[in-house]
């Protein structure tokens, strides 16, 4: 049972920190694609310029999320506990059919925009091109692609607004039911905000509208 709890307990926060900060980052990385090529190709550049990047990421971003996913997935097997912190009982599904269409959508998108850039020697600079000729398709006059990532990132926030609050209120960092009220109210600004920005930065790679007029630049798509 120590253990289970231990286990519990860093699933919980696995999910806050450091995946919570990666969010956040990057739904501020992409939010300049709204001001144009020139924007988030500067980003792209100098992001993909830390040293020891893939290292980093390995550490900080895909191990914490795959141990979160895994363990995820085996908690969803055992049905909810009757102290989740989610009531009504609706609140619990609805963040659990979140997770799993989070879940398919990160997968969906890090193979997309990181193994096929990686194996096809996409350089950073690019990325801006390829993600407006990606979501501008259209399947029979539908944006499909552009559907599916505005449900990718409804559920993707909707879960971490949530999940955050559940995590908030399990470690007694939320005691009272007004700090848990006041925590609620809080947590659906955040992922309200981080929504309306990533929903705005998918629109206009979709749409091509911007905030701001920029320079273009003609990157290639591939190394030269």
């Amino acid at each position: 049972m120590v253990e289970r709890g231990w286990q519990r307990r860093l699933f919980s926060l696995s999910a806050v920190v450091p995946l919570g900060f990666f969010l956040l980052e990057h739904t501020w990385q992409n939010a300049l694609a709204m001001r144009g090529q020139a924007a988030y190709a500067s980003k792209a550049e100098a992001f993909a310029g830390i040293p020891l990047l893939f290292v980093l990421e390995i550490a900080l971003v895909f191990a914490p999320l795959g141990y979160h996913a895994i363990y995820g997935l085996m908690m969803m097997r055992e049905g909810i506990p009757s102290d989740s912190p989610y009531k009504p009982r609706s609140l619990a599904i609805a963040n659990r059919g979140a997770a799993l269409v989070a879940l398919a959508f990160i997968v969906w998108h890090v193979w997309e925009y990181r193994v096929q850039a990686w194996r096809h020697g996409v350089a950073p600079s690019a990325l801006y091109t390829m993600l407006v000729w990606q979501l501008s398709a259209t399947w029979h006059g539908i944006p499909a692609r552009a559907a599916l990532y505005l449900t990718g990132v409804l559920a993707t926030t909707f879960h971490f607004a949530v999940s955050g609050w559940g995590y908030g209120v399990t470690s007694g960092v939320f005691a009272t039911p007004l700090q848990r009220k006041r925590a609620a109210y809080g947590c659906l600004m955040v992922g309200s905000l981080l929504f309306v920005v990533s929903a705005g930065t998918v629109i206009s790679l979709a749409t091509g509208v911007q905030l701001s007029e920029s320079e273009t630049t003609d990157t290639p798509c591939t190394k030269k």
